[in-house]
């Protein structure tokens, strides 16, 4: 009997495996061009044509263009992408890549089996995923937090990504 997804996904979670998924990846496509917010700048108000990304989803294995699950998942949620902690790109860039790994395509509820969705209890625009069992959920060794992340953020503009995200 072939596992279910959920439990293959399980059994192959481990950093090792995601970090050498996401240096297979490649880089982003030269298409989409990025400008740094500067000091003046709100990432809850990127400019015309623009959607905003902090650096940390970067750092989290986030590319361009995003994948249909992610743009998925943010419409299903019906919040922008800057509204979501960064570290929580990290639970789902995993999961992305352990189905990859595992060869599962992603879905809302495969995603919703690991991990919910919880509005930050300190900041009420924030959100974050939390994973549904284990202290860190599928990965190990993410960071329990990151600090001095809010003012370091792009505004993206892509003329081939139409999101149709939240702004």
């Amino acid at each position: 009997m072939k596992a279910s997804a959920s439990s293959r996904i399980a059994a192959q979670a481990s950093i090792i495996q995601v970090a050498a998924h996401l240096a297979r990846r490649g880089t982003a496509p030269s298409s989409p061009t990025a400008a740094d917010g500067g000091p003046s700048d709100r990432a809850s108000t990127p400019p015309s044509g623009r959607f905003c990304l902090y650096q940390e989803a970067f750092r989290a294995g986030l590319r361009l263009p995003l994948s249909s699950f992610v743009v998925a998942l943010f419409r299903f949620l019906d919040i922008s992408l800057t509204s979501v902690a960064p570290n929580s790109f990290r639970f789902l860039i995993g999961f992305l890549s352990l189905c990859h790994i595992v060869e599962v395509q992603p879905s809302l509820s495969l995603f919703r089996h690991f991990y919910t969705f919880k509005r930050h209890p300190s900041a009420k625009d924030w959100w974050y995923f939390s994973p549904q069992f284990g202290k860190k959920g599928l990965l190990k060794g993410a960071p329990s937090s990151i600090h001095n992340w809010k003012g370091k953020f792009l505004f993206v503009y892509c003329p081939t990504l139409e999101l149709g995200l939240p702004p």
